[in-house]
């Protein structure tokens, strides 16, 4: 595997001692090239479509023009309409993948193949955008990132969050629609691909066979029109990237795919070489299965029209580090690259590595046990935490990877400050079998305490197999109290615990993350990034228990904290405020955590009286 040190070196690579090999292929396309006009095109006439259906070798397809659609695209974007008449696309037609693939008419590019006409079209119907829609994207500005924004701006996490979780749609077969973009990742297992399909049904993706390259000096074709040419969403030695054509190249710029790749705009993401294994045919979703290779410029650019790359110029990206313990007898597996931090592609993309580098693993059988821990790092602000224990079948793993993804998405869409992120740790361990415990009763000892004494609670749990468990936990009576007060000792997981707290109850699957986590930010109403990292920092997992002595005192929960033995007046100045709140009328006199290694369900109590 390269390590991250060779990564780093990839990306930070001055232009100016490039290898030889692609100095010399900046070369090959310095000359502009001549432009048809679209005014001048007309049915009936034949063009060329310069793409590679295998390897690296660019060949020529012969194209009939049928017209020009008007506003095709869009007010004042129109579509070039044509079909593919060549011999080597009658069992394929026009291929995702084939996106960028430029067009040419009397020798002049005239724009770049990028929609299909019908789903299921078997005689090569396909649209193209013209070459000077797309001209425009190369010309576009890139803006300096701002450091903040307005805190006035409305908090609508909830909404967010029900569009990153919508079911995919269904795609009218009758309207043109550009091609989807073949995505691949290194690692996933074939049977997390339906997995991976959940975290990306808000992308007009299609997931595809293929990888970047592990080694990384091996070049892919060179770039110029007609080659392939990925965007990469993650490098190193757990890698994504989604794969399509260049149109056109004028020295060090590039524009490419015709469409948008997910309409990000601005963007920083690796732009790389690469090959194609082979173009497999189909009606419903024929393909160019591709291995992408080096790293050789930038995409800076993510429009309606195209993407724009700049070559030679290498993208600076936070860094991932990954370690799996897995298996019995246990083995580690470490996995370091980097990543591209974007709002509306980091929240799919993290754990999607995440089943990336689980995805080795097929010795751990249909039931397993995940204690996973994670800290994404932000330049100038706290940690955000990933802590979380998951244990059964596949759909355990579901709800590890959509609750990573609902959590993510929180802090990208969160209104107070644009974030730089520097780095994402991360590490698993995954061990065989179903490890689950019920929470059957809690006793304490002496039975009647005294106020300032030490008691020693005894929690007796029920596991999934095997023989129950018995925890022992020290708590301390405050000496405040007085004879005859009445107190409880409850027990609980620390997750359950926590979303008590808040006034929600425990969620179980990612949907209930859904449920839970968007009504909290509402309820909670954060004024700062400092309270939405806080609150989702106070997430815990299901794994720990928890014992708590409580007594009953009333009191305001504001936010995230909560304010006791208040006056009346205060109180009510606290209800009536701005700041929501809730009263409550229960306070923790102590709490003390044991993490059990156990998934834990249910809960107990104990009333206890002061001698």
């Amino acid at each position: 595997m390269p390590t991250l040190s060779k990564h780093r070196f990839l990306i930070s690579i001055p232009h100016t001692v490039m290898p030889l090999v692609l100095l010399l292929s900046l070369q090959l396309c310095q000359a502009r090239e001549e432009l048809f006009p679209l005014e001048s095109v007309r049915p009936g006439m034949i063009g060329t479509v310069r793409t590679v259906m295998q390897g690296q070798e660019i060949i020529e397809l012969r194209a009939e023009i049928l017209g020009v659609r008007e506003n095709g695209m869009g007010q004042g974007k129109h579509m070039i309409v044509g079909k593919l008449v060549d011999e080597r696309t009658a069992l394929t037609g026009a291929v995702h993948g084939m996106s960028g693939s430029p067009l040419y008419l009397e020798g002049k590019l005239a724009g770049a193949l990028s929609r299909r006409v019908a789903t299921f079209e078997k005689d090569g119907h396909c649209g193209f955008t013209p070459i000077h829609d797309m001209l425009e994207v190369s010309r576009l500005p890139r803006p300096q990132p701002t450091t903040s924004r307005s805190s006035t701006l409305s908090w609508d996490i909830a909404s967010t969050l029900q569009r990153l979780t919508r079911p995919a749609g269904q795609v009218d077969t009758a309207a043109e629609v550009w091609f989807s973009l073949p995505l691949a990742f290194s690692h996933t297992a074939p049977r997390h691909r339906e997995l991976l399909a959940k975290l990306w049904n808000t992308g007009d993706f299609l997931l595809a066979e293929g990888s970047l390259s592990a080694n990384w000096s091996k070049p892919g074709a060179p770039l110029q029109p007609g080659a392939p040419v990925a965007a990469a969403m993650a490098v190193g030695d757990i890698s994504a990237a989604g794969t399509g054509t260049l149109t056109w190249r004028d020295g060090d710029r590039v524009l490419a795919f015709g469409h948008p790749m997910m309409m990000l705009g601005d963007v920083t993401m690796p732009m790389c070489e690469a090959e194609i294994i082979t173009t497999v045919p189909s009606y419903l979703r024929p393909y160019k299965m591709a291995n992408n290779r080096r790293v050789v410029g930038t995409v800076v650019q993510d429009r309606l029209s195209a993407i724009a790359g700049v070559v030679g110029e290498m993208p600076k990206l936070p860094s991932y580090d990954f370690t799996v313990k897995l298996g019995s007898p246990q083995r580690e597996l470490h996995y370091q690259g980097q990543f591209v931090s974007h709002k509306d592609l980091t929240p799919s993309l993290l754990p999607s590595l995440f089943l990336g580098a689980l995805g080795s693993n097929e010795d751990v059988g249909t039931e397993f046990s995940i204690r996973s821990r994670g800290k994404l790092e932000i330049e100038g602000l706290p940690p955000v935490i990933f802590d979380q224990f998951h244990s059964g079948d596949e759909s355990a793993l579901s709800d590890m990877v959509i609750g990573a993804m609902l959590r993510l998405a929180i802090l990208y869409h969160q209104n107070f400050e644009e974030l730089k992120i520097t780095g994402f740790s991360w590490s698993a361990e995954v061990s065989p079998g179903i490890r689950k415990a019920e929470i059957e009763r809690i006793t304490c000892s002496p039975p009647r305490p005294k106020p300032g004494q030490a008691i020693v609670a005894e929690v007796v749990l029920r596991p999934e197999y095997g023989q129950r468990l018995t925890r022992k936990i020290e708590l301390q009576i405050p000496e405040d109290f007085s004879p005859g007060q009445e107190l409880s000792l409850e027990t609980a997981s620390a997750r359950a615990f926590g979303f008590r707290d808040k006034g929600l109850s425990e969620y179980l699957t990612g949907i209930g993350f859904l449920e839970t986590i968007g009504p909290m930010f509402q309820r909670v109403h954060p004024n700062s990034i400092h309270e939405v990292i806080a609150a989702l920092n106070g997430e815990r997992p299901s794994d720990q228990l928890a014992v708590r002595l409580t007594a009953k005192r009333p009191g305001i929960q504001v936010l995230q904290g909560k304010m006791e033995n208040l006056p009346g007046s205060v109180q009510a100045v606290l209800r009536t405020g701005a700041t929501p709140s809730a009263e409550i009328n229960t306070v923790t006199l102590s709490e003390q955590i044991l993490e059990l290694g156990q998934k834990i369900g249910g809960s107990a109590s104990v009333s206890l009286t002061l001698d």
